[in-house]
C-alpha cells in the first residue's frame, strides 16, 4: 500500500468522507454503480463519445466495466463510456473497483506537458478541475478488467433496494451500501 497516496486522500476528502466499506468486498470485482456517485478527472473527446455510443448501442450492452478507485469513487478509465451512459439516461454503469493506493495500479501520462500522479488524479477528481482528454493512462499490473457485457436494460431502472452499489452477479439481491 502506498501510504503517501492514502494520506493525501485522507487530507483531501477527510477520513469520515471515505466510503465506509471493507475494500475486500469490492476490490478487483465488478459492480453496478449509480452514475451520480462517480468522480471524473478527465474531459472527453466529443468525436470519441459518438464512436463509443455507436459501439454500446450496437451491442445493446456495456462490454467492459469502467475502472474506479474504491475509496474515492474516482473514475480512472472509462470517461467516454460514463458520458455515453449519462447521455442515454441510464442510472447505473458497470464498475471494476481497484484500491488506488496499491502498487498493482500504475498511472503515467499520455501527454508530455503533464506530470500525472495518483495524488494529482484524486485532486483533479475532487476539485472537479479535470485534466484534458487522454492525459492519464492507468495500467493494472498482474490484474485484468474482465468483460462484463451488461445489457443496457439492466442499467436503466432503479432497483427495489435502491442501494447505489449493486453486485454484478445478481443485480437485485447482492448489494453493498456505498454511502
Amino acid at each position: 500500500m502506498d501510504w503517501r497516496v492514502l494520506s493525501e486522500i485522507i487530507k483531501l476528502v477527510g477520513k469520515p468522507q471515505l466510503h465506509d466499506i471493507d475494500l475486500k468486498y469490492l476490490e478487483l470485482k465488478t459492480y453496478l454503480v449509480d452514475v451520480s456517485l462517480l468522480r471524473e478527472h478527465e474531459e472527453i473527446i466529443p468525436e470519441h463519445v459518438e464512436f463509443v455510443k455507436k459501439l454500446i448501442l450496437s451491442y445493446r450492452a456495456i462490454k467492459y466495466p469502467i475502472l474506479v478507485d474504491a475509496r474515492t469513487l474516482t473514475v480512472l478509465d472509462g470517461h467516454h463510456r460514463l458520458y455515453v451512459v449519462k447521455e442515454l439516461g441510464l442510472k447505473y454503469i458497470p464498475v471494476f473497483f481497484v484500491d488506488y493506493t496499491k502498487s498493482y495500479v500504475d498511472v503515467t501520462s499520455f501527454r508530455k506537458e503533464y506530470r500525472v500522479t495518483k495524488v494529482l488524479v484524486i485532486r483533479r477528481a475532487i476539485s472537479r478541475k479535470k485534466f484534458p482528454p487522454r492525459t492519464s493512462r492507468h495500467v493494472l499490473i498482474g490484474a485484468q478488467v474482465p468483460a462484463s457485457l451488461v445489457p443496457l436494460t439492466a442499467l436503466k431502472r432503479a432497483y427495489t433496494n435502491t442501494l447505489p452499489i449493486l453486485h454484478i452477479g445478481n443485480y437485485s439481491e447482492y448489494a453493498i451500501n456505498g454511502t
